[in-house]
């Protein structure tokens, strides 16, 4: 009639409607919000808590945060965290929850820690991130996190982290190289945001997925960036806005499909596109074959929770593709940036790595390895101050009213934002230089390493249970990247860097492109060109190698002539194969040296008991002392005076690292107070009867089953398994669970195999030149080759085990639990926060217990099978006192019973007496022992334990036989107390081993099952088994024994 057809009223009428619903939604959220907040507004006020001067009513500070500060809004919350001093503060923003702003250590310890149960991102959170998140770890609360954390936990093992560094970041960070390498051959100017970009794609796709993006590959533009980065880009742009608008305003957006949610919703697909197509390809690839040997996190995460949902797969790598990837490439851009705003800086950079891996610099070494980024701390100085000063913040809720321990209550239905912007800038938590780009705060003035700094102060990765899995991979990454590009090139920022900053985004990125030219560096790299004269280089290397050691020969000569005079004044016994300059270098390294222990009994006995010495070219001279006097005198009386020493520490360094073993003084005092908590009767009780009987049944369960198919079992592999399930537990209360599953219980544990590997390679150090070893060390030759090897697969599983410690630590949500050496170490160390301290702590304990009990019970075996008759008479004393262990009616003995069984504690005593191996010390000045033998500086103290049991002078005239009747008195039966000083096995004085009552109560326990239920007869003739080359003196070969079941069921069954 009006010209107005039937599909035009209809669209007015739709777009009335539309406009009269979103008005309603919108005045009843505004009423809402209003409501709500009032009753929180009025419990924050009443505290006095700081607001912004330019808040509103009603509105807040949602125009500062919206417009006004928009783009400088972590500066705006550091100028009002500076305004209260580091105190909280209060940021209002319409139509969104009252926001409490932390910034003290301590009250982020308080939401992250102390009140973990009640600090929870929130539904709202929860919602705002569930677009991007899905059921990803960083989207969800409670269960599912739980779910979710444990989950990722295994993905990130030391094993992971060691393959990545040999495979994929090796690989990315050389083809990283090469493009910059063309760059600056081109003088072309690259955008190294996208760059950095492309390299961090590349790798988080390749380790989580097993899938190469190839972003840095082909002639792919350098400035463009693929539609994967710029849909993960969009994510975190609309992300900080829905962060910075009320929750109405972005749900808003959402429903009508305008602005960034429109944008938001195009990025969702292009991402969801290309995961989709990754995880297909990447699952397609993965045949029955070759599943297992895959080490991508797809892998892991379908193998750790059986889901194959595509949902489920593409939340878990789009978490782990975010949290990481933008982490990595936008800190690596800041790195630039500070570096170019502070070239001093940059400076001292590279002449750490001139200094401590100058291979880098000539192009001898294109990568560094785990192992080399320890040897440059700057390097993580540098990294760390860079995370400090250019992170966000981080967001929770409270799920109930609740007080922090500073006072100020928050109420339900508060956000809290610890802003890590701006806490990083507070003088009161960082001093007064904190807005400084400062790298040399994080370094130990006194001992040059990285200081421990509180978590929860520096707060990048988040802390207690919340904290970043991926930190320690994270930071290896970007440590490999600026090695390799700051050793090779500089990088010059094309903009002022000091007109350079942040981007409107929730994960700070460097604003614009970060365009760079590149000046070709500090070295040329070593190019296949130079191949041409590696023969010229093997010569050189050679001649370099002569002259090391003649004058490493020569230099002992000179400086020992000294400590060699008063050594030979005193005219004490040298073997008489000793030989003028090489003195028994040839006894120790060639003639004797699979029978070193042996040897050492012979020039013990020939020299009447009393010290000798001995003589290694290249080592300092050698006093062997037998007697317990001159112990005594060593270990307690001049204690202070006789130390592990300076060539000690080194030669242990590699295999304990910092850790009890290897070091001496304050460091040692401390890790032994530490361990000292753990052995407490308390906690013998409870390993007693939780852990040691476990296991050992469990072995008694494999033996059973050996018995009854006739099969011979390697005893050796076994006890091995046993001593690493019960020191894995009680030490860090995970379960290694060795002697569990279907695996063939006679196949050798690569660990252990990698733990006899380390015990070896010690010894050969011990009788080698220093100088020789060291050589081998750094040219990875021999036996310093296979322990580089055996190095790896001990730090991955150690690094495993910690892992899987803390992690189930922290989700154990406060039940009561025994503490364990992790725990213990973790709340008396000061160095908390270092991993390398805690691993080197796990690695002493672990080598120092497990290898004591299991090579300990291994000899008694062999020793059951020499003397039947000490065998028949363990079994009539668990006959007469403990019958019940015989005829089954209980399982395992207690503590208690064990003080009935006192000839079997003499017989594992007398056996300890027996094979123990050598005791090192060296005097940190000159002085006299007792009997008047003059000990020069310069000198080295040795005690061969094995020797000393055999030295008739100290036991008798039957010392070198196996006799468990002279540790029995014979007027009361019960076990003699000896001192000891005389038997030496576990040390003595302030040094005596603190687990000595563990080891022998579980070694006792152990054998008193064993014994009393089978007999084990070594397939081998007991007589011509003997020691392996190993300092910790091993059975050589497998130990491999017959069984057969003594037990009244096998009877009956029989």
């Amino acid at each position: 009639m009006w010209g107005i057809t039937q599909h035009q009223v209809t669209e007015r009428e739709a777009v009335l409607a539309a406009g009269a619903l979103s008005g309603l939604y919108l005045s009843f959220k505004l009423l809402s919000a209003v409501y709500k907040e009032m009753k929180i507004t009025r419990a924050l006020d009443a505290q006095g808590i700081y607001r912004p001067k330019s808040t509103l009513p009603i509105l807040g500070n949602t125009l500062d945060v919206m417009y006004f500060q928009k783009d400088r809004l972590q500066d705006w919350m550091s100028d009002q965290s500076q305004i209260t001093e580091g105190k909280p503060w209060v940021l209002s923003i319409i139509g969104r929850p009252q926001t409490l702003i932390i910034t003290s250590p301590e009250a982020c310890e308080d939401v992250f820690k102390a009140q973990f149960d009640n600090f929870g991102r929130g539904d709202e959170l929860v919602d705002l991130q569930h677009d991007i998140f899905g059921e990803g770890v960083a989207g969800v609360d409670g269960e599912k996190w739980l779910k979710q954390r444990r989950t990722a936990s295994h993905m990130f093992s030391m094993k992971m982290l060691r393959d990545v560094m040999d495979e994929v970041i090796i690989e990315k960070t050389l083809k990283l190289r090469d493009v910059l390498a063309g760059c600056a051959q081109d003088g072309r100017v690259v955008s190294m945001k996208s760059l950095l970009g492309k390299f961090s794609s590349d790798v988080f796709t390749k380790i989580g997925f097993g899938v190469d993006l190839h972003g840095l590959d082909g002639d792919l533009n350098s400035e463009m960036d693929h539609p994967f980065i710029e849909a993960v880009d969009g994510y975190a742009e609309v992300f900080g806005a829905r962060l910075q608008s009320p929750m109405w305003f972005w749900k808003l957006k959402r429903f009508l499909n305008i602005g960034d949610e429109r944008m938001l919703k195009r990025c969702i697909k292009v991402a969801t596109d290309l995961l989709n197509e990754v995880m297909m390809k990447s699952m397609e690839s993965k045949t029955t074959e070759d599943w297992k040997t895959k080490t991508d996190l797809l892998t892991l995460f379908v193998d750790h929770t059986g889901s194959t949902s595509s949902s489920d797969m593409r939340d878990a790598m789009m978490n782990f593709f975010l949290a990481g990837k933008e982490t990595t490439s936008f800190s690596l851009t800041w790195i630039i940036v500070n570096l170019n705003r502070h070239p001093r800086v940059l400076a001292k950079l590279r002449a750490e790595i001139q200094e401590k891996l100058p291979g880098l610099m000539t192009g001898e070494l294109q990568v560094p390895t785990m192992e080399d980024l320890q040897k440059v701390p700057y390097i993580e100085a540098v990294l760390k101050e860079s995370l400090r000063l250019n992170m966000t913040g981080v967001h929770r809720t409270p799920f109930r009213s609740t007080t922090l321990r500073e006072g100020t209550f928050v109420p339900f239905g508060t956000y809290v934002v610890m802003s890590v912007y701006a806490a990083a800038r507070v003088k009161g938590v960082w001093g007064e230089d904190a807005a400084e780009y400062n790298p040399d705060r994080w370094i130990d003035p006194t001992t040059g390493k990285i200081k421990a700094i509180n978590p929860f102060q520096f707060i990048t990765f988040g802390g207690g249970p919340h904290q970043c899995i991926g930190m320690r991979f994270a930071m290896l990454e970007m440590q490999t990247v600026i090695a390799v590009l700051f050793s090779r090139f500089d990088i010059k920022t094309k903009e002022n860097p000091f007109d350079i900053t942040y981007d409107y985004s929730v994960t700070l990125p460097v604003k614009g492109s970060l365009d760079c030219t590149r000046i070709p560096g500090v070295a040329a790299m070593w190019t296949p060109s130079q191949h041409a004269n590696y023969g010229k280089a093997a010569v050189a290397i050679a001649f370099v190698t002569a002259a090391y050691v003649g004058w490493n020969v020569a230099s002992a000569v000179v400086a020992r002539r000294a400590v060699n005079r008063v050594l030979a004044d005193q005219e004490l016994y040298e073997p008489p194969t000793s030989l003028p300059l090489l003195g028994s270098t040839l006894d120790v390294m060639v003639h004797h040296k699979h029978r070193i222990h042996d040897w050492f009994t012979e020039q013990s006995l020939a020299a009447n008991g009393r010290p000798w010495v001995l003589r290694i070219i290249g080592r300092p001279p050698t006093l062997v002392l037998t007697s317990p006097q001159e112990i005594e005198d060593v270990f307690k009386t001049q204690m202070n005076i006789f130390e592990k020493g300076p060539d000690i520490c080194e030669i242990c360094h590699d295999f304990f690292g910092d850790g009890i073993v290897g070091v001496d003084g304050e460091k040692w005092l401390q890790q032994r107070r530490t361990a000292s908590h753990l052995f407490s009767m308390q906690m013998l009780r409870d390993v007693m009867d939780e852990v040691v009987i476990e296991k050992t049944l469990k072995l008694r369960d494999i033996l059973t089953e050996c018995a009854r198919l006739e099969k011979a079992v390697s005893m050796k592999s076994l006890l091995s398994k046993l001593s690493s399930d019960v020191f894995t537990k009680i030490g860090f209360g995970v379960d290694l669970n060795g002697l569990g599953g279907d695996e063939d219980v006679e196949m050798e544990h690569p660990f252990i195999k990698a733990i006899e590997t380390f015990g070896s390679v010690f010894q050969s150090r011990l009788q080698s030149p220093m100088w020789l070893w060291r050589l081998k060390k750094r040219l990875n030759l021999g036996e310093e080759r296979e322990l580089r090897k055996a190095s790896k697969i001990v730090y991955d599983l150690v690094m495993d085990i910690m892992q899987k410690s803390i992690a189930d630590k922290a989700t154990a949500k406060g039940s009561k639990q025994r503490k364990d050496l992790i725990t213990l170490f973790l709340e008396t160390s000061d160095n908390s926060a270092d991993v390398l301290a805690v691993r080197d702590t796990v690695i002493n304990f672990f080598l120092a217990g497990k290898d004591t009990t299991s090579f300990s019970m291994s000899w008694m075996l062999v020793n059951m099978n020499r003397y039947p008759h000490v065998l028949e008479k363990i079994r009539a004393e668990i006959n007469t006192n403990l019958p019940q262990l015989l005829s089954g009616e209980i399982e395992a003995p207690s503590m208690t019973d064990l003080q009935k069984l006192p000839y079997l504690e003499a017989a594992m005593r007398e056996n300890l007496r027996l094979y123990m191996a050598t005791v090192h010390r060296a005097p940190n000045q000159s002085t006299t022992l007792s009997n008047g033998i003059h000990v020069p500086l310069g000198t080295h103290v040795i005690v061969p334990t094995y020797a000393m049991g055999r030295m008739p002078m100290v036991w008798g005239p039957d010392a070198a036989e196996y006799r468990p009747e002279r540790w029995i008195d014979e007027e009361t039966g019960r076990v003699f107390k000896i001192s000891p000083f005389k038997f030496f096995s576990f040390l003595a004085g302030p040094h005596q081993c603190i687990g000595m009552r563990f080891a022998m109560l579980e070694m006792q326990t152990v054998m008193a099952v064993l014994l009393s239920r089978f007999d084990i007869q070594t397939v081998e003739n007991p007589f011509d088994i003997t020691y392996d080359f190993s300092v910790t003196l091993p059975v050589e070969g497998p130990l491999m024994a017959n069984i057969h079941d003594r037990s009244v069921a096998a009877a009956a069954s029989n």
